[in-house]
């Protein structure tokens, strides 16, 4: 898995704040089963698993967005950085 900073990180997220979460966002955002959602986030990420799982509960079609890799990746941090 790779990440977007250094120091990677981690918290528990019980299946009833997952759910309350994505519902909350796609009530604010009013979507359908008519609509189309790209999601250039990959899924382990916080919003990247909301966009899917809302997606899926109004019935919309998910559009994922394959995973790009930088020809020179630059470290975001100094390598001496230590976690």
């Amino acid at each position: 898995m790779e990440f977007a900073s250094a120091c990677p990180k981690g918290a528990m997220q019980s299946h009833r704040a997952v759910f309350l979460n994505t519902a909350a966002l796609f009530a604010v955002q009013t979507r359908t089963e008519h609509d189309v959602m790209l999601n250039a986030l990959p899924l382990p990420h916080v919003y990247g698993n909301i966009v899917m799982n809302g997606t899926f509960m109004v019935g919309a079609t998910l559009v994922m967005m394959e995973a790009q890799r930088a020809e020179d990746p630059r470290p975001l941090r100094p390598a001496s950085h230590e976690c």
